[in-house]
């Protein structure tokens, strides 16, 4: 898909204060920005400083490809030199007639904002009259110029190059973006940086870029090309503005201009878009364009975006980054809709492996994959860190649990609360057994975002994104300094600092999700625990979450919902805390390195009992997926089976071999064996394996 090399990159943590916040897909909308002014700019550098790489211009050419370097030779040769001095010739001459100088004493901004215009338009001028080369791309002088965002705020770069002509560019139009200031400030100054990181934050919003290319203009009228690529910032110096009007021999003036017409040369076929066309939804797309060129087991289907919607964690440059989209799916076999997931992401585990995985496993509620591919990852690696595209389509998976309780009336019976919660369980419960391989899963970032239902009935955990296929000979330190997860919903133990992480993680972390849904539905708004549900500052979610959990009797109170909440949601979300938080200082003291008793003493019949109790209590008759969970944790309980058994002659299944349908389900541990509990949290002295 993209011939960008591979410079290496150091190993990072994700996100601020350590942790990868991710917005679940698909059915959590983008943030948006706030009011964004120097100060703000300047904190946006700061916090991606470590992103920043400072190179050559021949260095940045290559990291774009082989194409690109090519046609810089071509431009940068002397068959264009001609056009080039014709160039600044119509350049001096505009100067001249405006009354336009760039020299003696100090040059402001608005100057250095009118000459530039009048360059861009020198050359799409001279190019559009008598070039080999005919102009690719559009300039748009948008200092005055507000560009709309999806959600009707906007800003205002100071000019940008689009692939279309049309009068007023939108974000999503800019394959090139330019912000300039004046002779106070050097083009590599924090505050123009952060308006170049917000400017590639907008226009890689409604859909992921494989590259993105700003200029900075400032001190002296110098030059430098920031480029974008997944996971890291290049800049390199190129050249200055021509210092003076009547100047056509001014030092780095010419590579400014072989540079612009190099955008014009390379933009029409190379313009940083995921795929070949403009745009990915522009028209029906053809997933194979995306394919990075290795046969597919399955065929192709076509996807149409039929609304406007994108869904995903995609506002940041320093993480792993989702779009989602609600589409329409066309395959040789049906039609249908669906979910189209592409993300940018760290090698870690494969999240299309980890599904498959799952659903050869048998594990109930994770969604049909109905296709996936991979996008060879060009732009970024290391020795063990490399960033790659993946793409998935799913089925529809209906709406997050969420929006279920964010309404003047709840949409759900507390009977079908209680069973569509009893699936999520199911789903981790199953997930994290351990099988005849070895092997089982877990999901690490449970959150309202990830779960879903759909038709009021059927339970879905998606974006399995962050999760891991650990093996049981294996150290459990998954996490290390990466606190992986939801700020907001993660275990008391992870924000403490706890490095292991056990299925008790992924349950307490849907406990967490169903407080705030009824805290959401019956809790009182501007209340101090009102943070809980928000993603405020690590240190304040660790202190409110401290406080509010240490004595049961606090629980509902502190919520401000007592007396409100349904009995059977009420039973429900007692008896979760009285399983997760039986010893209040067992949770709260343990040191980085200690085993979770709470998984020591874990047995999945203790949980289908508080689901059964709470049933008891609830209006309705739908508790499919407790009778579901009751027929699992019985057949799991008289199977027996260690760990390290299985049947002779099998072959471990490989999670990698997407073709392979014929692999039998493994058969889990009893849940609550020993073997099976020293599996969620590891005892070996092994150097962990992040």
């Amino acid at each position: 898909s993209s011939n960008m090399k591979t410079p290496v990159m150091t190993r990072q943590s994700y996100g601020r204060s350590g942790a990868a916040s991710h917005s679940g897909t698909p059915q959590v909308a983008a943030s948006t920005q706030g009011k964004l002014d120097k100060t703000t700019y300047v904190e946006v550098s700061q916090e991606h400083n470590k992103y920043f790489q400072a190179i050559d211009f021949e260095g940045l050419l290559e990291l774009l490809g082989a194409d690109w370097k090519a046609g810089w030779d071509s431009v940068n040769s002397g068959y264009f030199m001609d056009d080039i001095g014709k160039i600044l010739h119509s350049y001096a001459k505009k100067c001249d007639d405006g009354g336009l100088k760039t020299s003696g004493g100090k040059v402001g901004e608005k100057t250095y904002q009118t000459a530039f215009g009048v360059l861009a338009e020198a050359v799409q001028g001279h190019l559009s009259r008598s070039s080999e080369i005919k102009p690719g791309m559009y300039w748009h002088d948008t200092h005055s110029i507000s560009l709309k965002r999806k959600d009707n705020t906007s800003r205002k770069p100071d000019g940008g190059f689009a692939v279309s002509k049309q009068c007023d560019p939108l974000w999503q139009d800019l394959a090139v973006v330019v912000e300039i200031k004046g002779d106070e400030l050097k083009n590599d100054s924090h505050w123009i940086r952060g308006q170049i990181l917000c400017d590639f934050k907008d226009m890689a919003e409604l859909e992921p870029r494989r590259f993105m290319v700003g200029l900075a203009i400032a001190k002296h009228g110098s030059v430098r090309v920031y480029l974008y690529t997944p996971g890291r910032i290049y800049s390199a110096p190129l050249g200055s503005m021509p210092f003076s009007a009547g100047d056509k021999s001014s030092e780095g003036a010419s590579e400014v201009i072989a540079f612009l017409l190099l955008l014009h040369k390379q933009l029409p076929v190379d313009s940083g878009f995921l795929a070949k066309k403009r745009g990915i939804f522009s028209a029906c797309l053809e997933i194979s364009e995306l394919a990075d060129g290795r046969e597919q087991k399955r065929p192709c289907p076509s996807v149409r975006h039929y609304c406007s919607e994108v869904y995903g964690r995609h506002k940041q440059l320093n993480a792993q980054q989702t779009w989602v989209y609600p589409v329409q799916y066309r395959s040789a076999a049906k039609e249908g809709s669906a979910f189209f997931k592409f993300q940018w992401e760290f090698k870690n585990d494969d999240e299309t492996a980890i599904h498959e995985f799952l659903l050869a496993r048998k594990v109930p509620h994770v969604p049909k994959l109905l296709f996936s591919t991979h996008i060879t990852a060009k732009g970024l690696a290391s020795d063990d860190w490399i960033c790659k595209g993946e793409a998935m389509l799913v089925e529809d998976v209906g709406e997050s649990i969420i929006t279920k309780f964010d309404g003047s009336e709840l949409s759900l019976s507390d009977a079908e609360v209680v069973n569509v919660f009893a699936g999520y369980a199911h789903t981790l419960i199953a997930a994290a057994a351990v099988d005849a391989d070895s092997k089982y899963v877990l999901h690490r970032d449970i959150s309202t975002g990830n779960l879903m239902v759909k038709n009021d009935k059927s339970p879905y955990i998606i974006d399995w994104g962050y999760g891991h296929v650990c093996t049981e000979d294996e150290e459990r330190l998954l996490s290390g300094k990466q606190m992986i997860g939801t700020t907001i919903y993660m275990g008391i133990r992870v924000l403490n600092g706890c490095l292991s992480r056990s299925l008790v993680d992924d349950l307490e972390s849907l406990f967490l999700v169903l407080c705030h849904c009824l805290w959401l539905k019956y809790g009182r708004r501007n209340s101090q625990y009102e943070a809980l549900w928000k993603n405020d500052k690590m240190s304040n979610i660790v202190v409110l979450r401290s406080s509010w959990l240490t004595k049961k009797s606090r629980l509902l109170f502190m919520m401000e919902c007592a007396g409100n909440i349904p009995k059977a949601l009420e039973v429900l979300a007692l008896g979760m805390y009285e399983l997760l938080f039986p010893s209040d200082a067992d949770v709260f003291i343990l040191g980085q390195d200690e085993r979770d008793p709470r998984a020591d003493a874990f047995e999945a019949k203790q949980w289908l009992g508080v689901f059964e109790e709470a049933a008891e209590h609830a209006c309705g008759t739908s508790m499919q997926c407790i009778k579901e969970l009751r027929k699992y944790v019985s057949e799991v309980s008289n199977l027996h089976i260690s760990s390290a058994r299985h049947k002779e002659g099998a072959q471990p299944s490989d999670v990698k071999d997407k073709g392979n349908e014929q692999s039998i389900p493994a058969t889990p541990t009893k849940l609550g064996s020993k073997r099976y509990l020293d599996s969620l949290t590891g005892s070996t002295s092994k150097k962990p394996r992040l």
